[in-house]
């Protein structure tokens, strides 16, 4: 196993929700996470960003952070 792939397999990851950040040319610039879709959107609406609808079960690295309400989950 090479050092690269020892580190990938070492890592841990867990689910939650996502938005992405784009620039004027449409090209992702961020991605924030979001424990739950409640949370996605509020953060939205506090933050005047467009909320397109449900992106929830995406595979993040552990323990991930919530942009909205700041709790962190494994």
């Amino acid at each position: 196993m090479t050092s690269v792939e020892a580190y990938f397999s070492s890592m841990m990851y867990t689910s939650g929700h996502i938005h992405l950040v784009t620039d004027q040319n449409g090209d992702t610039v961020d991605i924030v996470t979001f424990c739950s879709d409640r949370c996605h959107q509020s953060w939205c609406t506090a933050t005047g960003n467009v909320y397109e609808g449900w992106y929830g079960c995406q595979e993040m690295p552990s323990p991930a952070s919530c942009a909205s309400c700041e709790i962190v989950w494994k």
